[in-house]
């Protein structure tokens, strides 16, 4: 308990700190703590509204509290902070109310309603901080600031499994589940190959290093969804950008591309030479063990128990096929009403919302993910800075990755993931505009200052 004080004072303090930042409108800053403190989500011991307060909630909360007396300012109105995804997802959230009169266990609809709540907030607080900051340190922000933060905590969770000599255990970094861990793992690839194509070289080696940790720690999870979607991931990147650069006849790289490939090298044989052989083992078994004679391996407890949380699934789904079985009832309906054993859920984002929110909150979940690649292609038709533009690219065939992805892991309720990235695709284009903006008053200013010059020799 004494440790968690320490964490809260250590918190509060740097909330303090941030205030006094704030006075002087560096509010990228506040934006990179939010970004630290979701992507940390270290649990703090202390449940609030049944849900355990971590490190991300009080990030939020922190950041909610210094952004709020700017959107009662008449500079930041509170109605600048629609997006094309408040609406779909306040009809989620009204969905999942909906279902939770009819759940028969509804506490667990409750606490769940409050984590969507909060996954509304903190969308529109990544928002609003966005447009409200310097856009040259945003854009430092989403590719410096953001791949130095990977760098240190996969670095961190990489030394602490490898310290530990666990060759059993999977790495969880501090979610506690290895395959959320890894979602999350695999959506910062995007960011850093990004980095890689759209940086100048020091952000490209920085991009390099955080893609060798990223295959690391993917690999170390033992994840067998992971292994798959990263491997499904890296098929769309090679069919995308041969789509994308269809004009090109031959693939060119350039140094920063080489300094890359061999920084890449040299840590793989750094790691290979300082982490014990049998770990090496232990993933290439699990990835084995995903199929047999040609089909799932239902021997494997964990396959078994997805397989059969399907056709428990489909019969709660007819149950209440229109507003469902309440988010998070899946777990008490499988256990009372069928006795198949305590699943948690099917582990598959589309068939959970499908039983637990009905057709309802299903056909809403989709159309924010229509909206979330309609985004996608909107921007990359528009946006004119380059780093942007490739941020953008990566996470469009990140995001296809992802839909495979949501066959094995649900996302609705999760921050570290998803929804982080559509908060920041949908700001990615009025970035670019202010970005383009400044660039053409600097370029104006440098012109007038040559000009007063020349006129002064005249």
């Amino acid at each position: 308990m004494t440790m968690n004080i320490f964490y809260l004072l250590v918190f509060t303090i740097i909330g303090v700190i941030l205030m006094v930042i704030l006075m002087h409108k560096q509010y990228w800053l506040l934006f990179m703590f939010l970004i630290l403190s979701i992507f940390l989500n270290y649990p703090l011991g202390v449940d609030i509204l049944g849900l355990p307060l971590t490190t991300q909630k009080v990030g939020m909360i922190i950041t909610f509290i210094l952004l709020f007396p700017l959107l009662l300012s008449t500079r930041y109105p509170i109605s600048n902070l629609k997006t094309p995804f408040t609406l779909p997802f306040l009809f989620l959230i009204i969905t999942a109310s909906l279902s939770s009169l009819v759940a028969k266990y509804p506490e667990a609809s409750y606490k769940s309603i409050i984590t969507l709540l909060l996954i509304f907030i903190a969308i529109h607080i990544i928002y609003i901080s966005i447009n409200i900051s310097d856009p040259k340190r945003i854009k430092q922000g989403l590719s410096f600031g953001i791949t130095g933060i990977f760098i240190v905590l996969l670095g961190l969770a990489i030394y602490q499994f490898v310290r530990e000599g666990n060759l059993i255990g999977r790495m969880t970094g501090t979610f506690r589940n290895p395959n959320e861990f890894g979602a999350m793992v695999l959506m910062i690839l995007p960011v850093t190959l990004a980095d890689i194509e759209g940086g100048n070289l020091k952000l490209a080696v920085l991009g390099e290093i955080c893609l060798a940790l990223s295959l690391v720690a993917i690999y170390f999870t033992y994840s067998r969804a992971t292994y798959l979607a990263t491997l499904f991931f890296t098929g769309v990147i090679i069919i995308g950008n041969s789509i994308v650069h269809r004009g090109k006849t031959s693939i060119r790289l350039n140094k920063k591309k080489w300094a890359g490939i061999s920084l890449i090298i040299i840590i793989g044989f750094l790691i290979y030479y300082a982490v014990p052989k049998k770990i090496f083992g232990r993933g290439v078994e699990r990835y084995q063990s995903i199929f047999t004679e040609g089909g799932l391996n239902l021997g494997v407890s964990s396959i078994n128990m997805r397989y059969n949380a399907i056709w428990v699934a489909l019969k709660l789904f007819r149950e209440n096929p229109f507003l469902g079985i309440g988010m998070k009832n899946f777990k008490a309906y499988s256990t009372h009403l069928f006795g198949v054993g305590r699943l948690p859920a099917t582990e598959n984002t589309y068939l959970n919302v499908l039983t637990e929110l009905g057709l309802f909150g299903f056909f809403i979940f989709m159309y924010i993910i229509f909206r979330v690649f309609s985004t996608l292609i909107e921007n990359q038709k528009e946006l004119k800075t380059h780093h942007l533009k490739c941020l953008n690219k990566y996470l469009t065939y990140g995001f296809i990755a992802f839909l495979f992805l949501m066959f094995t892991n649900d996302f609705v309720t999760d921050l570290r993931a998803f929804w982080i990235w559509v908060a920041v695709i949908v700001s990615l284009k009025s970035l670019d505009e202010k970005l383009i903006n400044r660039q053409g008053i600097a370029t104006v200013n440098q012109f007038s200052k040559v000009n007063n010059n020349f006129n002064e020799e005249i």
